[in-house]
């Protein structure tokens, strides 16, 4: 018999919403074991009529009595709503037989059956009768969504419903994905709302069909979390509407009602959260802004529809997500009958409204890009309008700022091409001027001579010093200057500067005084940049000084408490020249900036004095001046040095003298040179082939990789700048054959973006031209091995030129000496045979050192000199 409290199975398979009996325990005080207890006359009627509680904190048991008269007997109790919790028991005559607790805090692996729905395995045997109780509750919401199924249909009627909200959810999450990336692109804040509010309503139908429970942890599924996205999904999409619509701007009447509503559901949340209202007040609050907004969005979707083609697109989407919000919200509340509404078409209608509002805002991004090009066309057509001007004005001076920004553009490449070319371009005069000076003092005997000569041999050194230090500005800014600490005679570079500087202080008629007060003779320090500084004030104290003096103060302070052979060195510079101003005092330090005074004259970068002052600070102290108008200057700086005995600790580098170092025997000799110039070839093969390096050359950077292949260098001396292919292409490609192979760059090139770009390429290390012996061979030692000679053969000491080359190359050689020609002198040495390795070594290191004096003097005496 079938009636309102009993259910026959006979040969049906599915039974939706049974008809059960319920009971509400609104005190939470009943259990499994007094509820059957209780008289059916205190049971109501659960009918098709009513299948929903709405919201309640009330706990609600269900009763069914189940006759299996079928051929089944596995069958599947199935709830689809997530809830608080739902207990099942199955009683035959007075035992329970089955009984299982889940809820949405349960994990799926707990569960009997592991499924986002709440299954539970019933096993009803034939001809048997049982009764079924089942205690629910969940305040979010509490719809009767009961099924028992036949074991086997269920799963046919699961993987179905499965295949339809898997792809409700899949068109959702699509439509996420591509509205954030279309917003991302645009930067539009309308795409923001949008994305969240698409977001947020996905993740709510996740929490109402339970799937949300497969990517958050158990413990967050509760009321708190679907009130959130409930209340922050309106949210967001309100937001969306403001800025869609432009509400500020066009409705302003209605523009509180916005800001209220965004500020009135985080209070709302909060009070949820606290306890201070419960969950159906947060649901009416949401379905009161809902019929506001249903009233608002028809009106200003017709005022706007003239405009904005879009709004149409959006009104559509707008009443079917209404209408689904609409039976959703009245399903859940119990108005609707399970019955009468097909469960997915309002997510369907999700989706659609979810398309038509990506084709509003699509459509009204390109309604705005036309609008734009139409005022433009407007500005451009009436011209007399001032908005016209005033964007013909920006335009003007947006064109006069970015051909500055292309000249500067340019200028920087020009710098940078001229930085890395000028050494190069400059060097060859300078030998020249260098090799003479030396010729004339060795041959002159007059002492004035003498004298003007070491002045022009000092400043031509200087001027060979500015040429390898022009990078310097650019290192500094970088922070990648270094030091280059070596020991030298401090008087005599004194000296030399006091005769240098006493021409230019003559001529000007000024009176020029060196003061060295006690200073150590011999120091250990960076002697080009405490040279540059000196030279950069005392230029600068002549330059601005008409009549009066020049002094020039050297002396020392106390030792340095932490260290016997350190201390503090004191320099000034003084002069009676014109004053810097003392609101000038800030700027002379920086780099381009001139003084008043320098300006007038016209001379000068305005680098030097920021050049001294990081030079002084790298050495260990600082820079001070004090001025005054019309009465003179006085520059002060300290640094800190190392007092030594004598110049001769300054070669302790283990490479400085080249004629005692060979490959050790166990080695690899194999060294590749690549390099577009034949003499800056020869110079490194002269260096290295007396070591008993094995060499080859090639001229760039595709000969390169087929004389590698050929030879199987173990180290590659790879140039970076070279025509066919540059070193840079060269070197990856020898990466890719055989990345063990070691290549080393040999660039004029000191930029820090062009020693990261070097380094990118694959190069192990990098070395600055021009190329110091006693540097090349610190690096190549990192890679083969390399050792000192403590003896070298007699026979090989005692050579001289005469002994090796024919006087035709003799002759040669000397003439190439006193021109200073590199790419002569380089081809005479080549020519010397290997077994004279020492003779080889001695002039190539008087070439790298340009004392060319020297190489005529072991022509002339027939001796070697170390």
């Amino acid at each position: 018999m079938l009636n309102l409290q009993a259910l026959d199975l006979q040969e049906q398979k599915t039974y939706r919403n049974p008809p059960f009996l319920y009971y509400e325990d609104v005190d939470h005080q009943l259990n499994i074991k007094k509820v059957p207890s209780l008289p059916l006359v205190n049971w109501r009627n659960l009918t098709e009529q009513r299948n929903n509680f709405g919201h309640s904190t009330s706990v609600f048991w269900l009763r069914l009595e189940i006759n299996n008269y079928s051929a089944y007997q596995d069958w599947i109790l199935c709830s689809k709503k997530p809830l608080n919790f739902l207990d099942v028991y199955l009683i035959q005559g007075n035992r329970i037989v089955y009984e299982s607790h889940v809820g949405t805090k349960i994990a799926y692996e707990k569960r009997d059956i592991p499924h986002s729905y709440f299954l539970f395995p019933l096993s009803l045997q034939q001809q048997h009768s049982y009764v079924l109780y089942i205690c629910v509750a969940s305040e979010p919401i509490l719809g009767i969504d009961i099924h028992l199924y036949e074991k086997y249909q269920f799963w046919q009627i699961a993987s179905q419903d499965y295949s339809n909200q898997m792809f409700i959810f899949g068109c959702l999450f699509v439509l996420v994905l591509y509205n954030a990336a279309i917003g991302y692109f645009t930067r539009n804040i309308k795409y923001l709302f949008y994305v969240l509010y698409l977001a947020l309503l996905t993740l709510f139908l996740m929490q109402q069909e339970g799937f949300l429970a497969t990517f958050l942890p158990i413990h967050t599924i509760d009321n708190e979390l679907h009130a959130f996205l409930a209340m922050a999904g309106v949210a967001f999409f309100t937001m969306f509407i403001y800025y869609f619509f432009l509400v500020g701007i066009h409705f302003p009447y209605i523009k509180n009602i916005f800001i209220i509503a965004l500020f009135l559901f985080p209070i709302l949340w909060c009070l949820y959260v606290i306890k201070v209202i419960v969950f159906h007040y947060c649901i009416k609050a949401v379905l009161v802004l809902v019929g506001i907004l249903t009233v608002s969005i028809p009106r200003m979707t017709w005022k706007m529809y003239k405009t904005n083609r879009s709004v149409l697109y959006f009104a559509i989407g707008w009443l079917s997500l209404c209408f689904g919000t609409i039976i959703h919200m009245l399903y859940t509340e119990g108005y609707i009958d399970q019955k009468t509404w097909y469960e997915n078409f309002y997510r369907y209608l999700f989706v659609f409204e979810g398309v038509l509002f990506s084709l509003a805002l699509a459509n009204r991004i390109n309604e705005q890009k036309e609008e734009k090009l139409r005022l433009q066309i407007e500005l451009y057509t009436y011209q007399e309008q001032e908005k016209f001007r005033l964007q013909q004005m920006v335009n003007e001076q947006t064109a006069k700022l970015e051909e500055a920004m292309i000249k500067t553009q340019k200028a920087s490449e020009a710098k940078s091409e001229f930085l890395a070319n000028m050494s190069h371009e400059l060097r060859s005069p300078l030998n020249a001027i260098i090799g003479f000076g030396q010729i004339i003092q060795r041959d002159s005997k007059e002492p004035n001579v003498l004298n003007y000569m070491k002045i022009i041999q000092s400043s031509s050194e200087h001027l060979l010093d500015v040429i390898n230090q022009v990078l310097e500005l650019s290192r500094i800014e970088s922070q990648k200057e270094t030091l280059n600490i070596s020991d030298f005679d401090l008087h005599e570079m004194l000296r030399l500067l006091e005769k240098m500087f006493s021409l230019q202080a003559r001529e000007k008629n000024l009176d020029l005084q060196f003061n060295i007060k006690k200073v150590p003779q011999f120091v250990r320090s960076d002697k080009a940049k405490l040279r540059q500084v000196i030279i950069n004030l005392l230029t600068n104290a002549i330059k601005f000084t008409e009549q009066g003096h020049v002094y020039f103060i050297a002396d020392h302070k106390e030792p340095l408490a932490f260290s016997d052979t350190q201390t503090h060195l004191q320099f000034t510079v003084e002069d009676s020249g014109c004053g810097i101003e003392h609101k000038e005092f800030p700027q002379i330090f920086q780099p381009f900036a001139q003084t008043a005074s320098g300006k007038e004259l016209q001379k000068g970068t305005g680098l030097g004095m920021f050049i001294s002052r990081s030079f002084v600070r790298m050495l260990g102290g600082d820079i001070t001046v004090e001025s005054t108008v019309d009465k003179g200057t006085r520059f002060c700086f300290d640094i800190v040095v190392n007092v030594i005995k004598s110049t001769t600790r300054r070669n302790r580098v283990a490479f400085a003298d080249i004629g005692k170092i060979k490959v050790a025997q166990q080695s690899a000799k194999k060294i590749l040179i690549v390099d577009d110039r034949e003499y800056n070839r020869a110079m490194l093969e002269n260096i290295l082939q007396p070591l008993g390096f094995d060499t080859y050359q090639a001229v760039n950077g595709k000969q390169a990789i087929e004389a590698w292949k050929s030879s199987l260098a173990s180290v590659v001396l790879m140039d970076m700048r070279m025509p066919v292919m540059d070193g840079y292409e060269a070197t990856k490609r020898l990466k890719n054959l055989d990345n063990s192979t070691v290549v080393i760059a040999v660039t004029a090139s000191a930029f820090v973006e062009d020693e990261q770009a070097i380094r990118s390429a694959g190069c192990d290390d990098i070395l600055i031209k021009p190329v110091n012996a006693t540097q090349l061979l610190e690096v190549i030692n990192k890679y083969i091995k390399l050792e000192h000679i403590d003896k070298v053969q007699k026979d090989q000491n005692n050579v001289v030129v005469s002994d090796v080359l024919c006087q035709e190359q003799i002759d040669t050689l000397k003439q190439a000496a006193i021109e200073a020609d590199i790419e002569q002198i380089d081809k005479i040495i080549r020519s010397i045979p290997p077994q004279y390795a020492t003779l080889r070594a001695t002039l190539n290191n008087y070439v790298h050192k340009f004392d060319y004096e020297k190489i005529v003097n072991m022509i002339d005496h027939g001796q070697k000199e170390d």
